[in-house]
């Protein structure tokens, strides 16, 4: 079904009727769950707020709030209506701040970015410090995912400028590759077990600290990639450890005999703090690649051009760019 069918779709009369202030006051009342703080949220008066919750009641036949001894709960539909309520919202911002022409001097515009804590960390020190110097008023969001962050990845990507995640995750998604880089062990430096370099003997017999991330694991990414290409290898890690951030990974190693793999960059960067060794695998790997993934309606959004364009020129190697106009 093409755009112009999705739109015949929904009743014209329907799109008339619609109020988006009672959709701004649905978002407050849901989030804040009390009239008083959601009107104060939106600069309003408490009766104001109040009528807009009743017209929100009838329009749903729910309650939507409700007093659960001295706190207020949202109702089953509450709760469903809450995230819904929230793309919503997001959707039509971007509808009203996509442009052809973008001025980053003089933009306030906020763009969002979507990763586990590792991706975020890769490119977020860089990207700021970036747009502080080109952009002083735009803003960046980073956040984490909630949920299982791949499946349902066209909705998910409506609601942020971007995605970041592996290469070759996601297939039929416009994307730019940031970088590469290589898998290395991480020991502690007073490690006796490791010698200056590892063996295939030491990966197997060492205890190790792995990043577990359930919020990816729909994309098969519930471990690092680079231990699975150890098990394909025939090496099964005694795994002693198992921590949901990435980034805590080198405190499990930190003052232990256990081992962990990460990224050269990553490790070569807190190896100082942590007192860690950097360790060359035994067993070559292939290289994981970041890559920038983003819903094709943003695709000639001059805003969005620029933050992309912003985020490759942070990297001098080539990258392999899909679905750029």
């Amino acid at each position: 079904m093409d755009a112009d069918a999705d739109r015949a779709a929904v009743p014209a009369d329907a799109l008339r009727n619609l109020n988006l202030n009672l959709l701004l006051h649905l978002d407050a009342l849901l989030a804040h769950r009390s009239v008083s703080q959601a009107a104060r949220h939106l600069g309003l008066s408490q009766p104001t707020v109040s009528a807009a919750l009743h017209r929100l009641r009838r329009q749903f036949g729910d309650e939507l709030l409700v007093r659960s001894g001295a706190q207020t709960e949202l109702t089953p539909l509450g709760l469903q209506l809450q995230p819904l309520t929230a793309a919503a919202l997001t959707s039509v911002e971007r509808v009203f701040t996509s442009t052809n022409v973008f001025d980053p001097a003089a933009s306030n515009r906020e763009f969002s970015l979507l990763g586990i804590d590792y991706w975020v960390a890769s490119v977020g020190s860089a990207l700021t410090a970036q747009v502080a110097r080109v952009a002083p008023a735009v803003r960046l969001r980073f956040c984490r995912p909630s949920g299982e962050l791949f499946s349902g990845i066209t909705d998910t990507l409506r609601t942020v400028d971007g995605v970041l995640g592996p290469h070759g995750v996601l297939h039929g998604v416009s994307h730019t590759d940031l970088y590469s880089d290589e898998w290395v062990c991480v020991v502690d430096a007073g490690n006796r077990r490791v010698g200056e370099r590892l063996t295939l003997a030491e990966l197997s017999a060492l205890p190790w600290v792995v990043a577990m991330n359930e919020s990816t694991a729909d994309a098969g990414l519930r471990e690092p990639l680079g231990m699975r290409q150890l098990r394909l290898a025939g090496i099964e890690p005694r795994i002693t450890a198992a921590v949901e951030s990435y980034l805590a990974v080198p405190w499990f190693v930190a003052g232990s005999e256990r081992i962990a793999i990460t990224h050269r960059r990553f490790a070569e960067k807190i190896a100082g703090a942590t007192g860690l060794r950097v360790l060359d695998c035994p067993i070559p790997l292939r290289p994981l690649r970041l890559a920038l993934w983003w819903h094709p309606q943003f695709e000639r959004d001059a805003g969005h051009r620029w933050l992309r364009e912003t985020l490759r020129s942070l990297y001098d190697e080539p990258t392999q760019k899909q679905g750029e106009p």
